[in-house]
């Protein structure tokens, strides 16, 4: 599986000039600002079968769909910009999303959480994902998926600047008649740069507990129209999460720099968050233990800045949101 791109702005470090003879000025400051940005959002689609074939596995999968929205929501970084929407491929349901709307949550500067449900994320997506098993035995996905993903179907879902994720669930294969090359260039038009799209599903010839599930030729060839990016399990398989670990590939590290100074002792540093948008500041602590969260330490790095050398870390390693840090030292004048 490849990574995503990721675009992280290198350290600026500047140190002011030594200052002037006399007794005002008895020290020189070394300042780092290290700009951070990355593209944190992510859109899920969720195209569920809800046909009579499906019924056998309706208790488990409640417990599948547990797991997959730990796994969103415990990746490294934890959980990313999200919109999390469900559709069936009943042709009947036409795209539209799941009681009309979609799960939002996202991070933003500082840490403040913002979302438009209550409770835990899981407890609000199941009741979208427990489709039944009640809807048409023809099943399309495809025409389904690309219904559910156009702006006039379902408006705000899909952003523009977002990586998408269509994760499939089906007893079957797609029944419809467009050509699987011609759904392809359809999905990848959606972005201006296609590796943004993540395609995987459960599906194939299994048998399992009641449940049958047939070949499905059609979107095993989808998949293959994205490489790298896809990810096919068994609907018959003991775990499903994988249906969504291919999201935590989204990068969101925080750059390590090295402090070259030689500082003043006893140390005197200072860390501070800014938004970029707004130009706001709040205090990022020296961390007092080992296991202290959203703070930052000073410590040997002999890998990263050569023998002897400083490195300043950050805890959290990943940052869920954009910002600029500007971390502040006195330097030794003797």
């Amino acid at each position: 599986m490849r990574s995503l791109a990721l675009v992280l702005v290198l350290t600026a470090c500047t140190t002011e000039s030594p200052p002037p003879p006399g007794d005002e000025v008895t020290s020189i400051v070394d300042h780092h600002e290290i700009p951070v940005s990355f593209n944190n959002q992510l859109d899920v689609l969720f195209v569920i079968d809800s046909s009579p074939a499906m019924a056998p596995a309706q208790t488990r999968l409640i417990a599948e769909y547990r797991k997959m929205i730990d796994v969103l929501s415990t990746s490294i970084g934890g959980l990313p910009d999200v919109h999390i929407g469900v559709t069936t491929m009943d042709a009947r349901d036409q795209g539209r999303l799941r009681r009309g709307a979609f799960l939002a949550d996202a991070t933003r500067f500082a840490w403040r959480h913002e979302r438009n449900y209550t409770g835990p994320l899981v407890d609000a997506f199941l009741p979208l994902a427990d489709v039944g098993a009640s809807g048409s035995a023809v099943t399309e996905p495809f025409d389904a998926m690309m219904r559910a993903l156009s702006p006039a179907v379902n408006p705000g879902f899909v952003r523009d600047q977002a990586y998408l994720a269509v994760v499939v669930l089906t007893a079957g294969d797609d029944q419809g008649a467009t050509p699987v090359a011609e759904v392809a260039r359809a999905l990848k038009s959606l972005k201006l740069d296609p590796s943004k799209i993540m395609v995987s599903g459960a599906f194939g010839a299994c048998a399992r507990d009641g449940l049958t599930a047939t070949a499905a030729p059609r979107l095993a060839a989808l998949l293959e129209q994205f490489p790298n990016r896809n990810t096919q399990v068994s609907l018959c398989d003991d775990d499903l999460s994988p249906l969504v670990a291919l999201t935590g590939q989204l990068p969101r590290s925080l750059g390590q720099p090295c402090i070259e100074s030689r500082l003043a002792q006893p140390r005197e540093c200072g860390a501070w968050l800014v938004d970029p948008e707004t130009d706001e500041q709040v205090l990022l602590p020296e961390c007092s233990s080992p296991d202290a969260g959203r703070c930052w330490s000073l410590r040997p790095d002999d890998a990263a800045c050569g023998t002897g050398g400083m490195g300043l870390h950050f805890q959290p390693v990943v940052f869920p949101f954009s910002a600029k840090v500007m971390f502040e030292c006195v330097v030794a004048t003797d």
